[in-house]
């Protein structure tokens, strides 16, 4: 069998520290990694929430005051600009997206104050968890795909959201 001497030994526990040191390193590096990936989408998620919560209660107020109807899908965004329920935004960002480049999508014909009908919802390619939509009695959830399709379908009568 062969031995190592006092300096091979040395060296090859001096080569075994560093390997272990390194791997902590890598491995603290990806945690750090996903903590702050996980922050952004955190962070993602909230703005998310607090857009289409402003929108859906403008829409609802906007309903209120004009004798429960909805503005109509062409000018829904400049309606609600113009009456002075949406104020601090471009009207050009929010017929397409907003700034962060959330799209939004207006269902026009629902009932106001019907809490089962999605009146406007983002972007459902924006998170892998859900989509976050706004109904016509002003309220907003965070909805699965499957349960975000299902009702959409239900509403629209069709496949295809």
């Amino acid at each position: 069998m062969y031995e190592l001497d006092k300096n091979q030994r040395t060296t090859v526990l001096f080569r075994g520290v560093i390997l272990v040191v390194v791997a902590l390193v890598v491995l603290l590096f990806a945690l750090l990694i996903m903590t702050v990936r996980s922050g952004v989408q955190s962070r993602s998620v909230l703005y998310g929430q607090m857009e289409i919560e402003q929108v859906a209660q403008s829409l609802y107020l906007y309903a209120t005051d004009h004798s429960g109807q909805f503005p109509t899908e062409r000018a829904w965004i400049t309606a609600l600009i113009q009456g002075g329920y949406l104020t601090q935004y471009d009207p050009d960002a929010w017929i397409d997206h907003d700034e962060d480049g959330m799209v939004f999508s207006y269902n026009e014909g629902c009932a106001h104050g019907d809490s089962t009908e999605i009146l406007i919802y983002l972007d459902p390619d924006r998170w892998r968890q859900g989509v976050w939509v706004g109904f016509a009695d002003g309220r907003v959830e965070f909805l699965t795909h499957a349960s975000f399709n299902r009702r959409l379908e239900a509403q629209l009568g069709t496949n295809d959201p």
